[in-house]
Order: structure tokens, then sequence, then C-alpha cells
């Protein structure tokens, strides 16, 4: 298996922002990469998992004691657009910013069925904020990118 890496400045600015939104979480950031695959940083997705942050459980941040999924989500990259998708509600859904197409259709919200859904409430604002100011941390360190 080929080692992955995605650029530190991007992994430290996009913690940034996650946890900017979420202050009660602490996050790390991992490219998704098939066995015998090689990643491609322009189009594969990277994970978030997020941790309880000043847990009392285990002195470790990561550890898995402080898991909590509910808030971990995928970002996929792209040159037009980024999609921040993770679970709500028994379902995927997916948040999708494409900043060049013109307004109302730049922003919206689908479900694992493609199906468009309102903004999830109360963490659909934060996760629209999160996907804006990610847009031009991909811009500037994914794609194209070439490590």
């Amino acid at each position: 298996m080929n080692n992955v890496i995605i650029p530190i400045e991007f992994e430290l600015a996009a913690i940034k922002i996650a946890q900017a939104h979420f202050p009660w979480l602490r996050f790390k950031v991992s490219p998704i990469q098939e066995e015998g695959r090689v990643y491609n940083r322009s189009s594969d997705a990277i994970y978030f998992e997020a941790y309880f942050q000043n847990s009392l459980i285990d002195y470790d941040p990561l550890h898995k004691n402080n898991y909590y999924p509910s808030f971990n989500f995928y970002l996929l990259p792209g040159k037009r657009l980024i999609q921040l998708s993770g679970w709500w509600r028994n379902q995927v859904l997916t948040f999708i910013y494409a900043p060049l197409d013109p307004e109302p259709y730049n922003k919206h919200w689908q479900n694992d069925k493609n199906l468009a859904v309102p903004c999830p409430y109360p963490d659909g604002d934060k996760f629209e904020q999160m996907a804006i100011a990610l847009f031009s941390l991909v811009q500037e360190y994914l794609v194209g990118y070439e490590g």
C-alpha cells in the first residue's frame, strides 16, 4: 500500500476550522485510500474523526474512549465544488458547495438517495460555514497538489 500524505498546512488549518464550529470536539484528519490504489488528492475523500475534548475518561485526546462518531464527516474536494458528508438521524446527508454556480444553486443539501433536503437543525448552518471556509483551503492545498 502506498503511503498517503496530505499537506500538514491543510490538516492544521482544516482542524482549526472544524474546531471553531464545534469547540467541544477534537478532530483527526486522514485521507481515505483503498488498498492497492493510488490516492487522488483532487477527488478522493478526507475523513474527519471527532473526539470529545477535555474528556476525563483518558489523558490521550484521540483515545477510543473519547471517540464521538456522530460528528465524523467526509470532505470530498474538487475544482468546482466540495462536499461535506456525514450521518444525521439514521441517514447520510451531504452538503454541496459550488461557489462558481449561480445562487441559489451554489449550495444545497441532499440525502443518501440524492434527494434535496432542508438544512438539518441545529448543526447544518455550522457545516455550511465550514464548507465555505474549507473551499479555499482545498483550492490552495489539495486540487492539483502533488506531494
